[in-house]
């Protein structure tokens, strides 16, 4: 029998914000967030989120269009089993697990929308970072 995950489960608190990077213009737009920003891609299994925006942006290589903010206690709020986990080797990074696949058949996406569109609702914009100053 294999021995399972010593890694422990950290939750993110209530009172804690994330945020979630708009790498597509389309995201936010007129003052409303698009569901496609809380939308599993490929084979991911959770969302990434960073616990500050400087954290959010961590490893990206692209131009982004801001943020969304949450509030962890609006996601737990919406009740549909979504957890905000600590990721396990970067402190200053979360996940958002519980979120089913996004399937290529449009009849099957009743489920994955509404919650996307849930998380969407409750977001709030967060602009973009200031760009750093070249370094002579």
């Amino acid at each position: 029998m294999a021995d399972a995950d010593p890694t422990p489960i950290i939750l993110v608190p209530d009172d804690q914000s994330v945020f979630r990077v708009l790498t597509l213009p389309g995201w936010y737009r007129r003052g409303r967030f698009n569901y496609r920003p809380f939308v599993l891609r490929g084979d991911e299994q959770e969302i990434s989120l960073g616990l500050t925006a400087e954290a959010a942006l961590e490893g990206l290589n692209q131009k982004t269009y801001g943020f969304a903010k949450l509030l962890v206690r609006d996601i737990n709020a919406l009740n549909h089993g979504l957890t905000v986990r600590v990721k396990p080797d970067n402190p200053l990074r979360a996940e958002l697990w519980g979120l089913p696949p996004w399937p290529d058949d449009e009849d099957q996406r009743d489920i994955p929308m509404a919650m996307a569109e849930d998380l969407a609702e409750i977001s709030e914009f967060a602009p973009p970072l200031p760009e750093a100053e070249p370094q002579d």
